[in-house]
């Protein structure tokens, strides 16, 4: 039994290393950030990315000093995007026409269990444009405008133990609360729609709906830029836009499903 318990908190130890690998984009991460991050002993962290190295899922930069996620990870991807939906695929259209209609900067993040990973984003017209997520960014479901979508549209117990995920992680968004995301979650039950203000970067405000798959949440579209732009009277507008692009993307969702019957 303790053989089974070390080998399956090793394995948790690795998904989330390879998780948090992802937030560093293309200059990687240092052992130490990778240490500090999931609050491992820096011979851990060591030893699970150097394994993890010998199987090809991360690699090391030219200095050999940072992480990224290696090759073995695409090809995986490409064999599970082969059988399984693949949204950014399907929502990119939706994604560009978002952009272009709101002329903020629109973003697709997919739901991996109680997070939310940005796969997609476009800048629309106007002069400035709020980057509040890369792709790849990870963050848990309930902050910022686009996690509050997805937190409202769960079932009771999965919004239970998401807000437990969320609070867990709060030390890392100092402008989110406690107070703030139940309020927050309280107003996107009551409207159909999230709106966040300030939670994740000052002075800039998002918008967002959840993309629903039959009764569950899998994604969120978002539209998001500076505050005094994101006003009462023209929220109106970005709501419907996004829930125009929301319908044609459930739509889609679909007409998936049916044909993988």
């Amino acid at each position: 039994m303790k053989n089974d318990a070390s080998g399956t908190q090793t394995l948790a130890r690795a998904a989330a290393v390879l998780k948090h690998l992802g937030t560093g984009g293309s200059t990687g991460l240092r052992v130490s950030d990778v240490q500090a991050a999931l609050g491992l002993t820096r011979p851990t962290a060591y030893r699970i990315l150097n394994a993890l190295v010998q199987h090809g899922f991360t690699a090391r930069d030219p200095s050999g000093h940072r992480y990224l996620l290696g090759p073995e990870l695409a090809l995986l991807a490409r064999a599970a995007v082969s059988h399984t939906l693949d949204l950014q695929k399907l929502c990119q259209n939706e994604v560009i026409e978002l952009a272009r209609e709101t002329g903020d900067t629109a973003f697709l993040l997919v739901r991996s269990g109680y997070e939310l990973v940005c796969v997609d984003l476009k800048n629309g017209s106007y002069p400035i444009q709020t980057m509040t997520a890369a792709i790849g960014t990870r963050r848990p479901v309930g902050i910022g405008a686009a996690g509050v979508a997805v937190l409202a549209a769960l079932g009771t117990d999965d919004a239970s133990e998401a807000l437990k995920a969320c609070r867990a992680r709060l030390g890392d968004y100092a402008r989110a609360n406690d107070a703030a995301i139940l309020s927050a979650l309280r107003q996107a039950r009551k409207r159909g729609y999230a709106l966040s203000v300030g939670m994740v970067h000052e002075r800039v405000s998002g918008v967002a709906v959840a993309i629903m798959d039959k009764r569950e949440p899998i994604a969120s579209l978002l539209v998001t830029s500076i505050s005094e732009r994101i006003s009462t009277t023209r929220i109106p507008t970005i709501v419907a836009s996004l829930n125009k692009h929301k319908s044609i993307i459930e739509r889609k969702v679909l007409h998936y499903r049916t044909l993988s019957k």
